[in-house]
């Protein structure tokens, strides 16, 4: 199926002439999915790690005009 290009047109009492029209979405296939996760691992392994508080070093004001 052609995304964009089908589209559903709804008969009903109250719309006969088929006033609800909408197109129709094609779904993504499992390997879309796969793909997106696979990438995402891979910025993930890529990325430099977060530093905790004790990694980053000592301040920059001295701690009595923190206090």
């Amino acid at each position: 199926m052609n995304g964009g290009t089908a589209y559903a047109n709804i008969h009903s009492v109250i719309f006969p002439a088929g006033e609800i029209r909408g197109f129709l979405a094609p779904v993504p296939e499992p390997e879309a999915y796969a793909m997106l996760l696979a990438g995402l691992a891979m910025i993930g392994a890529v990325a430099p790690p977060r530093l905790t508080g004790k990694q980053r070093g000592t301040p920059l004001a001295p701690r009595s005009l923190i206090e």
